[in-house]
């Protein structure tokens, strides 16, 4: 079987396929970080996240003094307690009032 004639072209057949196996190396390059760049971002966030609720944490508990060493309340507030609520106001314009039922 014959080969096709490629003497028209000015590359020959292997720098064809090298540029096209250039290229594939170059697709698989891109393809992969590409993919890589969102994870790395994502683990930095994470990373930022927890450092931050470490940080918390740890402020949070040193400003609470620890509980063996409280000092025990000497004055304790009491509030009075709520006054009741004041009975509803009739509405203006409502109308006249219906008159009482006589109970028997």
């Amino acid at each position: 079987m014959q080969r096709p004639d490629t003497s028209f072209m000015h590359t020959p057949d292997s720098a064809l396929e090298e540029q096209v196996r250039n290229r594939e190396v170059e697709f698989q390059k891109n393809k992969r970080t590409s993919m890589e760049a969102p994870m790395i971002g994502i683990l930095a966030i994470t990373a930022v996240f927890v450092f931050l609720v470490v940080l918390f944490n740890i402020f949070s508990s040193t400003t609470q003094p620890p509980s063996h060493t409280a000092t025990p309340a000497t004055e304790v507030n009491v509030l009075p307690p709520p006054e009741p609520f004041p009975a509803p106001l009739p509405m203006p314009n409502a109308g006249p009032t219906p008159a009482p039922v006589p109970q028997n």
